[in-house]
């Protein structure tokens, strides 16, 4: 179908410091996957200029220009509702319910999520999370 909006409570299911998936209701009432890596992709390009005024002075001109997205925020939007007793269908997800890849969870070290290395989880498309 598209693009569709769902809602809390979200549940965490495997946060291993570099991929976190979550589920939640959709708009069908069915329970969905989704998640998104840690990692911060940005990338930034930076130029500049330097001129020489006097023996002891100079002028530095310098430009950057930097585009980064940021799940920090969603991952605390997620945590908190997951957290939640309260208010727990107060968030709102948009995602794809036609569009969805396939993780594997592997794990190196340690005990993130309790479920056990090379468990495979169906992520729908994301594309928003608000609350």
């Amino acid at each position: 179908m598209g693009a569709q909006t769902g809602k809390g409570p979200f549940t965490i299911l495997w946060d291993d410091g570099f991929m976190f998936i979550f589920s939640f209701t959709g708009a069908d009432g069915s329970t969905y996957n989704s998640g998104f890596p840690h990692q911060v992709i940005s990338v930034a390009q930076q130029a500049g200029t330097q001129t020489q005024v006097t023996p002891i002075q100079a002028q530095i001109t310098q430009v950057q220009f930097q585009v980064a997205a940021d799940p920090a925020t969603w991952i605390e939007t997620i945590k908190t509702a997951a957290r939640s007793t309260t208010q727990p269908t107060q968030q709102a997800i948009t995602y794809d319910d036609a569009l969805s890849s396939q993780y594997t969870a592997t794990l190196v070290s340690g005990n993130p999520a309790a479920p056990t290395p090379g468990q495979n989880f169906t992520l729908q498309l994301l594309y928003s999370v608000t609350g």
